[in-house]
This record gives structure tokens, C-alpha cells and sequence, in this order.
């Protein structure tokens, strides 16, 4: 019996070590060779003191980050894009970000929802993981179309007359507005984006775990940024400074508390298993991303 060792790397080189099986379809034949492994594909590690190589850790309580009101967070009935990434450790109901007078986000348990100024929209149940990564981005294309997604995936889809915010207004970022509203967050975030008069993702996306950007090209599902539109960027960077803000927007006053924490979605393994048929085809055991699937089902 053939068997195979591969890893696949980040930028979607695949290493493959011996040959594919041609006759046998048992995925129980994939075993180790050498030095590359069947059962772990590549790990990309961000080495501390880099931007995003880590993250704040909150105790779900009173850790939170706040920004004081900036007129970056003015949308109007335009177009936005406000993302992150987080890993809880807490079923309880919690904010993810919360904007007070709308465009705010929470999880309950498996569930995320919306509120957009007016309703809560909530998704089905078996959304959000417990202990592993998961990325959230809220888009807005017009005032009548606002979409959830989470790890690349549609969640809610709300055509409620969206919040017209027409002045500043602060950001909680772990937590309401208010303070003591006993639905801080629990667990940890990192990468936190928001694009002002850009919808960033038209449709399912992979969800890469590289570090956010101010500007990028275009890929699946997404769409460029390229000009001053990323008005908030906030990484992780180390225990002394924890947060950086590298985005193009107003000079903001941002207070956090949280411990720092090496851990990103970046330093967790992808794991996989496969094997080629004959006719081509390749069979896949679990997902190569453990973040986002979709690309696969």
C-alpha cells in the first residue's frame, strides 16, 4: 500500500513526500515519513514583540478597551467594515464590541447577534466555538443591508433601516459603553479592524490568520483597500504596551485593561489529513483551516 506524507504551507504550497495512493481509499493508510508529518500541516508562528503576536486576555468582569468618542466611528447610512478576531472562554452573554447607539455585536452561548439600533437580529445556534478562534466582521453596504459574518460565513442577515450615527460616539471594545453592564467578555482578542465606507467582504471568505492590514488586495469574497478607509487597527504587541493602533483614521484616546497573552489564532496548528485518488480527486479529513471550513464543504 502507497501512503503519503504532505504539509501544506501557509501560502498554499502543498509538500508531499512518497506518492499518492492510486487504489486505496482508506484514510487510515496516511502515516508519518521522514521529517514531514500527514497529521500537522504548517504552523506559522508571530514571534512576540511583532504587531499582533499576541493578545488580550479579559477576565469578563471589568477588563475591557474603551475609545472615547471619535468621529471615525460617525458611519452615517454609509458603508463599513468592523472585524476582529476572539476566542472565548465563557457561555454566558457578552459583548464582543458594543457602539451604544447601534452596530453592536454580542454572543449568548453558540449564538452571535446584531444590534442595529432599533432590534436585536440573532443567528441559529452552533455558531460561535468555545476555546478556539473565531473571526467576526460586521458589514454594512447601505442603509437597508447589514451582514454578519462569522469565520467567513453569512450569520445574520438584516435589512432593519440601519442606526444613522451622525455624531461621535465612543467604542467598547470586550464590553458596553456603560461600565458594570455585567456582560464584559471573556477570553481573548486580538486584530481588531474598522473600515469606514467600505464593505469589505461581498460573500463567503476564507479568514486568514495573518495579521490584519490598513490596506490589502483584493481576494475571494473580498474586496481591496486601498486608500485611507482602515480608521482603526488595533494589535497586540507586547505586556508593556499591549495595544498599537495602526490605522489611518483621527488621533483616539483608547484605555484597556487585560493581561497580555502570546496566544493568536496564528500560533494554533492547521490540521488535516488527505489522499489523492486516481482520478484526481482528493479526499479530506478534517479541515486544513480549523478556523473557516467553508471553502471546503
Amino acid at each position: 500500500m502507497a501512503t503519503i506524507a504532505a504539509r501544506l504551507l501557509e501560502n498554499g504550497t502543498l509538500l508531499a513526500r512518497t506518492e499518492f495512493d492510486e487504489v486505496t481509499l482508506s484514510y487510515n493508510s496516511i502515516e508519518e515519513t521522514g521529517l514531514v508529518y500527514s497529521d500537522r500541516f504548517d504552523e506559522r508562528t508571530l514571534s512576540l514583540g511583532t504587531p499582533s503576536g499576541g493578545s488580550l486576555l479579559l477576565n469578563g468582569t471589568s477588563d475591557r478597551i474603551y475609545i472615547q468618542g471619535s468621529v471615525d466611528f460617525m458611519f452615517g447610512h454609509a458603508a463599513y467594515t468592523i472585524e476582529g478576531w476572539f476566542k472565548t472562554t465563557s457561555s454566558a452573554s457578552q459583548h464582543l464590541w458594543d457602539l451604544a447607539t447601534g452596530d453592536s455585536v454580542l454572543i449568548s452561548g453558540s449564538t452571535i447577534a446584531l444590534y442595529n439600533g432599533s432590534s436585536s437580529q440573532q443567528s441559529g445556534s452552533g455558531v460561535i466555538p468555545q476555546n478556539v478562534w473565531f473571526h467576526v466582521a460586521l458589514v454594512r453596504y447601505s442603509s437597508a443591508v447589514t451582514r454578519l459574518f462569522v469565520n467567513g460565513v453569512e450569520k445574520i442577515y438584516d435589512t432593519t433601516s440601519s442606526y444613522n450615527s451622525i455624531a461621535s460616539r465612543p467604542l467598547s471594545i470586550g464590553g458596553e459603553v456603560l461600565t458594570n453592564a455585567d456582560d464584559n467578555f471573556a477570553g481573548y482578542i486580538t486584530q481588531f479592524r474598522i473600515v469606514k465606507g467600505l464593505a469589505v467582504y461581498t460573500s463567503t471568505f476564507p479568514t486568514a490568520i495573518n495579521p490584519l492590514s490598513a490596506t490589502q488586495p483584493s481576494t475571494v469574497g473580498t474586496v481591496a483597500i486601498t486608500g485611507n478607509q482602515t480608521v482603526l487597527l488595533l494589535s497586540v504587541v507586547d505586556n508593556a504596551n499591549k495595544l498599537a493602533d495602526s490605522g489611518n483614521g483621527a488621533e483616539k484616546t483608547i484605555t484597556s485593561s487585560g493581561t497580555f497573552d502570546g496566544g493568536t489564532p496564528s500560533t494554533q496548528n492547521l490540521n488535516g489529513k488527505m489522499k489523492q485518488r486516481s482520478t484526481g480527486e482528493l479526499l479530506v479529513v478534517t479541515a486544513f483551516d480549523e478556523y473557516n471550513t467553508a471553502e471546503l464543504q
